[in-house]
């Protein structure tokens, strides 16, 4: 009788243990939501028994824009060992990784960053190229002239919003006698020493791992950055990488995008950190002609880019900052009410100008540009306008013009008759498209 009881026991115990843990696994499946991507994709990213992976960390300050996210403020590397978690290591921007040969740097780099202690193009201006893949490279190349041995798997890139997004969702950290806050974490970053940066690391990860109740919130916040482009990935994965492009988690630009592009990328060289005072407007118009009744058929785009300083307290520092357009490859500039530096590029048709802005003021770019016949094939347009990491809504306007007579459908754009017009902040990178009916 005893052992009867016993086995019911031992059936009731392991029916309940049961239901515990698939109870568990349906929450963490749950409470990962847009997350569960990775799942499949685990080892590659942790590694599994007797292997180590590492990764290259950059902590951005978005305050002051750069063309990838913002000013580096810290480096380091997350790694992992037998596909577990092992450690995250920071540093502060030092002699470290800047202690090589004098590189000269992008214009204008080194025109308004100047003073007696600059030191060139370094690992900690390189983020200058907005596809963060090439970024990456360009900041490998960077890491390894002064650690030659050293390997990683991929990178990460982060804004300082981020981790003040944690902090709000998981309440504040306690770093030994500092409590770190949203409101104060960007202080602490950059005045820490490298001991306190990797224990702010490894409390906010800590944390935010063994916030159970809070995961779902985190999840939803980590997939929002990730779609906005304040978290970036890259993955020597191949296979990996392509995942992570398609997700559009890659910070990858299109090569070989079929239609119209435009993008207008600001970096901030004021030295500053005001880049919540600028307000950034984009513009922009075309007229799809016919060649086949117009002979002197141009595809001529018109931009209009509005940049204004909005802080007028008496303590405003002055903006002054870098902006590049970019276009299709094949495009030729026909005017522009500013000067403006053409930059080699291989992949697009770029142009960039010097702005300064005292503060309340507000400047306006204009320029028309001449676009390949390959943006429209007679019946089908689109455009894309892929979002600069570390913007938060820039406003864009965009109006597409066709023949009087031609009709147009679109899911993308607002019609009425031959106009078509989009307008809206831009959270994430954004594809327009359009057809276009012609009369019988």
């Amino acid at each position: 009788m005893k052992n009867e009881n016993i086995k019911k026991w031992l059936r009731r115990g392991g029916l309940t243990l049961a239901f515990a843990v698939l109870f568990v696994f349906l929450y963490v499946l749950s409470a990962l939501s847009g997350l569960r991507f990775f799942i499949p994709h685990y080892l590659t990213i942790a590694g599994g028994p007797f292997e180590s992976k590492s990764y290259l960390v950059i902590l951005q300050n978005n305050n002051e824009l750069r063309p990838a996210g913002g000013r580096i403020i810290a480096y380091g590397k997350i790694t992992f060992n037998n596909g577990l978690f092992g450690d995250i290591e920071l540093s502060n921007p030092d002699e470290a990784l800047t202690n090589h040969e004098y590189i000269d740097a992008p214009y204008p780099m080194e025109e308004l960053l100047w003073d007696e202690s600059y030191k060139g193009y370094t690992f900690f201006d390189a983020n200058f190229n907005p596809d963060f893949e090439k970024t990456v490279n360009d900041l490998l190349g960077m890491y390894k002239l002064t650690h030659p041995d050293v390997e990683f798997d991929g990178a990460i890139g982060l804004n300082i919003n981020v981790l003040k997004d944690i902090i709000d969702i998981t309440g504040n950290v306690k770093v030994g006698d500092e409590v770190i806050t949203s409101s104060n974490i960007f202080e602490k970053l950059e005045n820490s020493d490298d001991t306190t940066l990797r224990a702010i690391g490894r409390s906010v990860i800590f944390k935010s791992s063994w916030s159970f109740v809070s995961w779902r919130d985190l999840s939803d916040m980590f997939v929002k950055n990730l779609n906005e482009k304040h978290i970036q990935l890259y993955s020597f994965n191949k296979n990996f990488q392509k995942k992570l492009a398609e997700k559009n988690w890659s910070g990858k630009w299109p090569t070989e995008f079929k239609g119209d592009f435009l993008a207008a990328i600001e970096a901030n060289f004021g030295k500053n950190q005001i880049n919540k005072y600028i307000y950034r407007a984009l513009n922009y118009r075309l007229y799809l002609c016919d060649p086949k009744t117009d002979k002197y058929c141009e595809y001529m785009g018109k931009v209009a880019y509005t940049i204004e300083h909005v802080d007028r307290a008496p303590e405003a520092e002055k903006y002054t900052g870098y902006i590049r357009f970019y276009f299709p490859k094949k495009t030729s500039l026909k005017s522009s009410n500013t000067f403006v530096n053409y930059e080699n590029n291989e992949d697009y048709f770029v142009v960039g100008t010097i702005v300064s802005l005292n503060p309340g003021e507000r400047k306006t770019i204009e320029m028309t540009v001449e676009l390949p016949e390959t943006i429209f094939d007679q019946e089908t347009y689109s455009l894309y306008i892929p979002k600069q990491s570390g913007t938060s809504g820039d406003s864009y306007s965009v109006i597409i013009e066709t023949p009087t007579g031609t009709e147009i459908k679109s899911r993308s754009f607002d019609v009425h008759e031959n106009i078509a017009s989009w307008q809206g902040a831009l959270s994430k990178d954004k594809t327009l498209s359009l057809s276009v009916t012609k009369p019988l």
